[in-house]
């Protein structure tokens, strides 16, 4: 990146789940399966859907980090109350997306 003066740098966009976030627009992009592209704005239902997913793979991702140092007999209580609500919020998107 030495050689790419400041005006000219790419920003890598981040992604999740097969949809590419983009901050400045407040929206998530993804390709369906006949290469038509989805957009979605942060603020709809399905964008909400997303983010709570994020979050909950965030979380569970912690917990699986975590497990180790955890003292009390809940880890695995509540490891399976998130992915309890991952399948819930994935079935929801599910939906929302069959629905674009």
């Amino acid at each position: 990146m030495d050689n790419i003066q400041k005006d000219q740098q790419v920003n890598i966009l981040e992604t999740f789940d097969g949809w590419t976030i983009d901050r400045r627009l407040k929206q998530l992009r993804k390709i369906d399966k006949d290469d038509k592209i989805l957009f979605v704005d942060f603020d709809s239902e399905l964008g909400q859907a997303i983010f709570e997913k994020k979050i909950l793979v965030a979380e569970q991702k912690y917990l699986e980090k975590s497990k180790e140092n955890r003292i009390d007999n809940r880890w695995e209580y509540d490891y399976n109350m998130i992915l309890n609500e991952i399948m819930v919020v994935e079935n929801v998107i599910n939906k929302l997306e069959s629905e674009l």
